[in-house]
């Protein structure tokens, strides 16, 4: 049987074995990685399907009930509180997220939650919003 400190020091090995191994696969994929979107170039396009989903996304009051479904599932009594909009307006709001596949329901007036496809929406949100930040940063440098 092995001493403890000879297993100890084994261990610590194949640690490092481990991250140098990740290094190198993180090092192979930003060699290969393509551009944003551009391998969604021949992919055909439903533009009905995507025009209801730019729709719903077009609106700032459902990228904040996305947000907050996106950080944590919420009844709708917790949703009224948190976006301090009125019953009908919040209604309106989640069967449009609803009806293009951005959030569900758990159950008839259960709790409301993002989905994948919503999960997807609000990252493409998000890196929408971080490339208009960092061109407008460009143009002010300029």
């Amino acid at each position: 049987m092995q001493p403890l400190s000879s297993i100890h020091k084994e261990l610590l090995n194949i640690q490092t074995r481990i991250g140098e191994v990740a290094a190198d696969i993180v090092a192979a994929e930003e060699q290969r990685a393509v551009p944003p979107f551009e391998g969604y170039r021949n992919i055909p396009l439903n533009e009905d399907l995507c025009a209801d989903l730019f729709k719903a996304l077009a609106n700032a009051e459902r990228l904040r009930i996305l947000g907050m479904l996106g950080e944590d599932e919420c009844y709708f009594a917790q949703l009224l509180e948190r976006s301090r909009m009125d019953n009908s307006p919040l209604r309106f709001h989640l069967t449009v997220l609803k009806d293009v596949n951005l959030i569900r329901q758990e159950r008839f007036r259960g709790k409301y939650m993002i989905t994948q496809l919503g999960s997807q929406a609000l990252g493409m949100a998000a890196y929408f919003n971080r490339e208009i930040y960092e061109k407008q940063g460009d143009a002010h440098e300029e």
